[in-house]
C-alpha cells in the first residue's frame, strides 16, 4: 500500500526490488502550480534519469528517532556536495552520504569525513546507490 501511494505521489513508478528503503519526502502542487511539500513516506524512489545498482555510502550517523535523523541528514547536507540519504533499516534510521560505485572512492571520501566534518566513527557501507542511466561513475550526482 505505501508503494502505491510513493507511486501515486511521486508520480513515477516505483520498484519494490530493493532490500533498502528510504525515507522520501513526497511533494505535490497546489491549485495555484506552486509545489508543496508532502509527508515523509517510507519507499524506494529512484530519481528520473537514474538507475539502481549495488554500490557504497560513507554511513555519519545511526538513530532510532526520526526527526533526529532529519535534523541531522540536513546538516550533512550542508557540509557536502554529495547527496545525504536517511536509509530506514528497522530500528534504525541510517544517514549515509554519496552514490559510489567503487568502494575506493568511497573510502577516499570517508578519511575526509572522518577528519573534516568530525564523524570518526563514520564507515562504508555497501547499499543500493543511484547512478546516472547513461552510466556516471562513482560519486558523481
Amino acid at each position: 500500500m505505501e508503494l502505491i501511494l510513493l507511486a501515486i505521489l511521486s508520480q513515477e513508478p516505483v520498484e519494490e526490488t530493493s532490500p533498502v528503503l528510504l525515507l522520501a519526502q513526497a511533494t505535490s502542487q497546489d491549485t495555484a502550480g506552486r509545489s508543496t511539500s508532502g509527508q515523509w513516506t517510507y519507499g524506494q524512489v529512484t530519481p528520473p534519469g537514474m538507475k539502481r545498482v549495488y554500490g557504497y555510502r560513507v554511513q555519519v550517523f545511526a538513530t532510532i528517532y526520526k526527526d533526529k535523523a532529519e535534523k541531522i541528514r540536513s546538516e550533512v547536507q550542508e557540509k557536502v556536495a554529495f547527496p545525504v540519504y536517511i536509509e530506514e533499516i528497522p530500528p534504525f534510521y541510517k544517514i549515509r552520504i554519496g552514490d559510489f560505485q567503487k568502494r575506493e572512492d568511497a573510502e577516499q571520501f570517508l578519511t575526509t569525513v572522518q577528519k573534516s566534518l568530525g564523524y570518526a566513527d563514520a564507515f562504508v557501507a555497501e547499499t543500493v546507490v543511484f547512478i546516472k542511466e547513461e552510466g556516471g561513475t562513482g560519486g558523481e550526482q
